[in-house]
């Protein structure tokens, strides 16, 4: 799964948190295509986590595993629409991710480095389909 959906210019794209592991010694990209410009998934996109937005995952699945305590938003949450870098997003009931990038409305990365001695970011980009 370490690069479902994905096409070559997907793999080979420079993204917003690339520079945050230097020598990463494992990197997986997923890709979706969605039918709506970068604007209209943004709103989305910052509002996920625990106690917000959800994981828009499944939510059985999520609830099972103590992530979320109620089904994932199906309406723009305005009280979270504005996110910086600083912010913290729960995942679940444990720790939070600190926010390293945010480019409304192409690029989300989350930070993860130097807690629990494993160090990982999840990056969220958003790009047309025209996009190289």
């Amino acid at each position: 799964m370490s690069r479902w959906g994905t096409a070559p210019p997907d793999l080979s794209r420079v993204m917003a948190g690339d520079s945050l592991l230097v020598d990463a010694t494992y990197s997986g990209t997923m890709a979706v295509t969605v039918d709506a410009p970068p604007e209209d998934v943004w709103p989305w996109l910052v509002q996920i986590g625990y106690q917000r937005g959800g994981l828009y995952s499944y939510d059985w699945l999520d609830r099972l595993f103590g992530y979320l305590d109620r089904p994932s938003a199906n309406r723009i949450l305005p009280e979270f629409q504005h996110l910086a870098v600083g912010d913290e997003i729960p995942l679940g009931r444990g720790p939070s991710w600190p926010v390293a990038v945010v480019e409304a409305p192409r690029a989300l990365v989350l930070d993860m480095r130097h807690m629990g001695g494993f160090d990982w970011v999840w990056q969220f980009g958003l790009y047309t389909v025209d996009d190289k």
